[in-house]
């Protein structure tokens, strides 16, 4: 039951983070590619709706629910009794599984060869983020255990 709190709390958190992720990120599409006005995602996917709201709505629906499945998915890490391995690579699976169709959803093209950089992609920020993660905790750690008295 905690944990079935713990998820839920931490996904109703991570939305509106989700959400101002993806309208962020879309932001800085339009400004990169010079375009006149707002649009949440490629013309393929825009042009699905009857006009931009419409297409942004939508864009920030999924936008929230890749927020909340990133914070929901965090629980997996207080599994005290499976290894760091295992929980890196559970969520890894979990993360990436529930993002894909909505990546797709939101407008990422879906062919091998796009399929296969967004999971290049995927694994390479993944691990990025793991490392620096790992990293930051040693150095907690480390910095902890200078504290304890010898």
């Amino acid at each position: 039951m905690k944990n079935l709190k713990s998820l839920i709390s931490r996904s109703l958190i991570s939305a509106p983070i989700g959400v101002t992720i993806g309208l962020i990120f879309a932001l800085i599409f339009c400004q990169v590619n010079n375009l006149p006005q707002f649009t949440p995602s490629i013309e393929n996917f825009v042009s699905l709706f009857a006009n931009p709201v419409q297409a942004t709505f939508v864009s920030m629906i999924i936008w929230a629910l890749m927020g909340a499945i990133y914070g929901g998915s965090t629980v997996i890490f207080e599994q005290e009794r499976w290894s760091i391995t295992r929980q890196t690579f559970s969520h890894f699976l979990i993360t990436y599984i529930l993002v894909t169709p909505l990546s797709i959803l939101a407008g990422m093209p879906f062919n091998l060869t796009i399929f296969l950089g967004y999971t290049l992609n995927y694994c390479v920020v993944y691990f990025i983020i793991w490392l620096a993660t790992m990293f930051f905790s040693r150095r907690m750690v480390e910095q902890l255990n200078e504290k304890i008295p010898k």
